[in-house]
């Protein structure tokens, strides 16, 4: 072999001392704290908790991996090198110990060009810790032990797979991935193999991948060292392309992000917070995801209900019901209703935010959002079981009824209170850092119309149409209290955002409590409400008044894109996605983009928001309207999942939409929206009247077309009975 070139001198494993707390490294169970100058990583108790990073070969030759270990409670840590998601390469164990140790691997034979993975691993024992101060792959040129002739693939790709192959060589295996629906017959491979060897079938061409292939490397000696390569097919996911490398980096980065948060079938601490106060143990884990801080191991009902609907979209609908069950169950009478604020992922009730049936974290909003999403999950899935879930309808009707009448008791006016005496004591807002002893709050009304709204819905699915118009009515008559009393009261614009016990009321900016109201659409759309609007994107970007924690502006899209501000809606989606490398607030939760509900928003803000899709899987309908901005010309998405249905959506600017059906058991009967006063919408190329309505203040013009399994559907608008043309006269709201 020839001689070892490249960088050798440098330590390979970037961030190595956790300078930059735990940039370039993959983690679970995994967290940093500063002592004096020097910060220490250390991973939790649990056989899933590790440390790894991904290294590029620069030559080849004998490496040694060196870690220094701050301590160590017990046996059972290990660290080592391995190929990626592949077997070991070399390993050790990590000693009980209680003052620093120095730990070595010598003589790892690694070839130029390939990728290995150095890890840490934690210690599979309740109470027990392992923490790790630096660490260091190097190349041992003290080694001159002769390099062997070696017959390896070393590098393994294809043009269009997700991520990097799995080149593994101790089992001398390859494995990669492609995205779903790719014909795997006709697959074109680039390999790198061990210096002087030469493969077959050759580099280049076309290869068929239905079966696995074996591959033969023949080495500088002659002698033959057979590889197989397998393709897997990645299961259906929602994927995206569009004119805007911005929306496309962002989707596609959330996509892995908001995955890695799933806990189903795994097991890990619970009851895991940063006071180490609360006898934090090993269990297993439920089908459930990651809501809240990462510090926290727990789901938390608020943030839980921001992320369902990209949970629905990443393929998360039996996590989305599991952990909405296990909040519902919490709720009783001793807890006058109230549910859990945040669960173990084992479905126990988090005991940081516990203390007993009478002192517990417990927000008002909380309680109505979790009806809301529930009807919610049912229009996207079709999910019956929202519907006939004993756990679930009990919920949803004590909320609506026991829950509002035991909390009414200090302004009685039909809206449910908090005590104005903290969390623990229940809370009307989810704006923790206020100060003010507010009882009614404006996130906690426009939460409870939404419920409302849903509650109604829901009872009309299940066949209750007695209730569906009671409940209807009643959430038309709180929006007209709202509208003429509760949020106007006393001012001349703007909205009341909260009431004390004795009737003070604030109209200053609160953040939740004041953006809340227009996105639960509880203020009546006109011209105060687009104030306010402007009131809140100014407020939002000024020092002192603007939120400081990221997750705070994921709930800014969601309020502007339903009025038509799309210029606004895409100004904070950037404003979140320019901030995700950023260290969030909360220096132990690690990067902005860290923080569960950023990943997770990203995803569902692009379907409902930019592409506009309101869906009705029970009935097999779905509408679009296009909210793209001028910084995005097109934007598309497939394998869309609606009910039992697959579908793709295109915008180009926002006269033009495709809707293709991919799959499902019936036609989608599809509303195809657009923005503006139009006569006619081109339905691949036909001229059907257009209908007009308002919603939430902008002129909508649509039709209703029928999309069969298999087919596509193009709608463009137009004011001219032969086709559109860009200079036709309309009036844009």
């Amino acid at each position: 072999m020839g001689n070892p070139i490249g960088p050798l001198a440098e330590n390979l494993i970037r961030n190595s001392n956790f300078d930059a707390v735990k940039q370039h490294w993959l983690y679970d169970g995994a967290f940093t704290y500063k002592t004096g100058d020097n910060v220490i990583a250390y991973l939790d108790p649990g056989a899933a908790t590790y440390l790894s990073q991904t290294v590029t070969v620069p030559a080849t030759g004998y490496y040694k991996l060196q870690a220094l270990f701050n301590m160590a409670d017990e046996n059972g840590a290990k660290f080592g090198i391995r190929f990626p998601e592949g077997s070991d390469i070399k390993s050790g164990d990590v000693p009980k110990n209680s003052v620093p140790v120095t730990q070595t691997l010598n003589g790892i034979l690694l070839e130029k060009g390939a990728l290995v993975e150095v890890y840490f691993t934690g210690i599979n024992a309740n109470d027990k810790w392992v923490e790790i101060d630096d660490s260091y792959l190097l190349y041992d040129s003290g080694n001159t032990n002769p390099l062997p002739e070696l017959a390896n693939i070393v590098s393994f790709t294809v043009p269009i797979q997700i991520g990097v192959s799995r080149v593994d060589g101790a089992a001398k295996k390859v494995s990669f991935t492609v995205p779903y629906g790719t014909n795997v017959k006709m697959i074109a491979q680039q390999i790198a193999v061990s210096e002087g060897a030469s493969v077959t079938p050759a580099t280049g061409r076309m290869q068929d991948f239905t079966n696995p292939v074996t591959y033969s490397v023949i080495g500088k000696n002659g002698k033959t060292q057979l590889w197989t390569v397998e393709c897997a097919v990645a299961d259906k996911e929602i994927t995206i392309d569009s004119s805007n490398a911005k929306i496309k980096d962002a989707f596609n980065w959330a996509k892995p992000k908001a995955k890695s948060y799933v806990r189903t079938g795994k097991q890990g601490l619970i009851n895991r917070d940063e006071t180490f106060r609360n006898s934090p143990e090993i269990k297993n884990y439920m089908p459930s995801y990651w809501a809240g801080y990462a510090h926290r191991y727990a789901f938390y009902s608020r943030d839980m209900a921001h992320q369902m609907a990209g949970a629905h979209l990443l393929g998360l609908d039996r996590e989305n019901f599991s952990m909405l069950k296990a909040f519902a169950g919490t709720a009783n009478e001793t807890h006058k209703w109230y549910p859990a604020w945040a669960l173990n992922f084992d479905g126990s009730i988090f005991k940081l935010d516990y203390r007993n049936a009478n002192s517990f974290v417990r927000e008002v909003p909380a309680v109505f959002e979790l009806v809301e999403k529930a009807y919610s999950m049912y229009l996207w899935t079709s999910d019956k079981n929202y519907l006939t879930d004993e756990t679930l309808w009990t919920y949803y009707d004590k909320a609506m009824t026991d829950f509002i009448a035991l909390h009414d008791g200090q302004i009685k006016n039909g809206v449910a209170e908090g005590t104005g005496k903290g969390i623990f004591d229940g809370a009307a807002s989810y704006d923790e850092r206020g100060g003010e002893a507010v009882v009614e709050a404006g996130d906690g009304i426009a939460s409870q119309y939404q419920a409302l709204l849903a509650y109604a819905n829901l009872s009309k699915e299940k066949g209750d149409m007695k209730k569906y118009q009671e409940f209807k009515e009643k959430a038309r008559a709180f929006k007209k209290y709202f509208n003429s009393d509760w949020g106007v009261k006393g001012i001349k614009s703007g909205y009341v955002r909260g009431y004390e016990a004795g009737g003070k009321a604030y109209s200053s900016f609160g953040k939740e409590a004041s953006w809340f109201m227009p996105m639960k659409q509880i203020t009546e759309a006109g011209e105060r409400t687009d104030q306010f609007l402007g009131l809140i994107d100014s407020m939002s970007e000024t020092p002192g008044q603007a939120p400081v924690n990221i997750e705070a502006f994921t709930y800014l899209p969601d309020t502007f894109f339903p009025y038509g501000k799309n210029e606004l809606g895409w100004k904070w989606m950037k404003y979140i996605i320019d901030r995700l490398n950023e260290p969030h607030e909360v220096s132990s939760q690690g990067t902005n983009g860290d923080y569960p509900e950023v990943s997770f928003t990203l995803i569902s803000q692009t379907v409902e928001g930019l592409m506009g899709m309101a869906p009705n899987a029970p009935q097999n309908k779905l509408s679009t309207l296009s909210r793209l901005p001028q910084d995005i010309q097109w934007l598309e998405l497939n394998r869309i999942a609606l009910g039992d249905h697959d579908v793709y959506l295109r915008h180009d600017g926002t006269t033009k939409s495709t809707l293709r059906n991919n799959s499902g058991t019936k036609g989608i009967n599809w509303e195809a929206q657009f923005a503006g006063s139009y006569r006619y919408i081109q339905v691949n190329g036909s001229a059907i009247k257009a209908e007009t309505k308002t919603v939430n203040g902008v002129t909508i013009s649509y039709t209703e077309v029928k999309v069969p399994v298999g087919h596509s559907v193009t709608a463009v608008p137009s004011n001219k009975k032969g086709g559109h043309h860009e200079n036709d006269d309309q009036n844009d709201q």
